[in-house]
């Protein structure tokens, strides 16, 4: 069997993300600097492109930040782009839905929640909060959040929490939290204690809301507001499933769970021995579907995707090597990132052949193509 060997962070590049969803076995998401929504089959242990979503890949403008995914379709929402985009799943078609009164591509997006038969977008340098209906495909404006003027910089956090009848997300420099009623779609602010000037995500869990900012610090609320701890440098990713809050720590090697009662941080005892050691690299972590994945790399055992619900774990190897063909047959990469983070003589160069077997590596595959051209 002959395999090709890829820097970690070539593959950082291949898989950075921020949002994944689930569909029986198979993951997906949209990459952050190429086109293409991938896809990462558990069963079969394959990594792939599913569709790409532009004709002529120029620019990152068909970046999401954002996947959702409802009745057989993926719903994916623009960071560079003025359109939501459903894909789907049975007959590979997509369908795209002008946002209105984007003038022009900047980040339009940060964050996206679906409450029933809709899906809540929140803005980044965008000043409408918006809802699409999954049922009739209509958009609507729920607030403009910024009063008369346009937003000069980054808005909001990158997750938005559900919290009884309120979806709540976190202005990320205000030191405020905007509260959308999921009923009536009335917008307030409200203002919170954070002694930090950057959130960069929160969970509710009971009647604790938890906040972490840039610095890598975590915060504990009580209903009434009230801090009740901090942790500094726990990670780097704050998380919630229905087994409470966690927190992400690539560098590490390692997931916490905030226990809110305590209040605690303690450390998840990862079975797998493998994924904690030194050898291993932990690429990217997302969650769907009440679940925390992992995208993880060793020399010895390649790519595999690691994950927990806060009860039971799994991990998966999985082959990349269809991935890294279909990304350079399609040429999927954005022109302003070309020769700057994956180079295709760098992965040549880096192909490492195991003995045995008669089948072509990846990295022959890729220079045959190069040849043909």
């Amino acid at each position: 069997m002959k395999t090709a060997k890829f820097g970690v962070e070539k593959l950082k590049y291949l898989f950075q993300t921020d949002s994944i969803c689930t569909e029986g076995d198979r993951l997906y998401f949209s990459a952050q600097y190429y086109d293409g929504l991938v896809a990462i089959d558990l069963s079969g242990a394959e990594c792939r492109i599913e569709k790409r979503f532009c004709e002529e890949t120029e620019t990152t403008s068909c970046a999401h930040s954002k996947v959702i995914y409802y009745k057989h379709s993926i719903y994916c929402i623009p960071r560079y782009s003025c359109y939501i985009v459903k894909y789907d799943l049975d007959t590979g078609m997509i369908d795209r839905f002008l946002v209105p009164d984007v003038t022009d591509n900047r980040s339009v997006f940060t964050e996206a929640v679906r409450v029933g038969g809709k899906i809540i977008c929140f803005p980044e340098f965008y000043d409408w909060v918006i809802s699409f209906d999954l049922e009739t495909t209509e958009i609507t404006k729920i607030k403009k959040v910024t009063g008369d003027e346009t937003p000069k910089g980054y808005i909001f956090t990158s997750n938005a929490e559900e919290k009884e009848n309120e979806i709540l997300i976190p202005f990320f420099s205000e030191k405020q939290m905007l509260r959308i009623d999921k009923v009536t779609e009335e917008v307030s602010v409200v203002d919170l204690c954070v002694d930090s000037t950057s959130i960069s995500g929160m969970a509710c869990v009971g009647n604790t809301m938890v906040f972490m900012d840039d610095e890598k610090t975590c915060f504990v609320f009580n209903k009434d507001g009230e801090q009740l701890v901090e942790w500094k440098g726990t990670g780097d990713v704050l998380y919630r499933t229905s087994h409470g809050a966690w927190i992400v720590d690539k560098v590490r090697r390692r997931i916490c769970k905030v226990d809110p009662d305590k209040p605690a941080l303690e450390e998840y005892r990862i079975k797998n021995a493998k994924l904690t050691d030194e050898a291993c690299s932990w690429i990217e972590s997302a969650e769907a579907d009440g679940q925390i994945y992992v995208i993880v790399h060793s020399d010895s055992d390649g790519t595999g995707i690691f994950w927990l619900d806060g009860e039971k774990e799994d991990y998966k190897p999985v082959s990349v090597q269809r991935l890294i063909k279909e990304f350079y047959e399609s040429k999927l990469m954005f022109w302003e990132h070309a020769g700057t983070f994956l180079s295709v003589m760098d992965i040549l160069n880096n192909v490492r052949r195991r003995s045995g077997g008669t089948d072509d590596s990846c990295g022959d595959v890729i220079h045959q193509l190069m040849k043909k051209e």
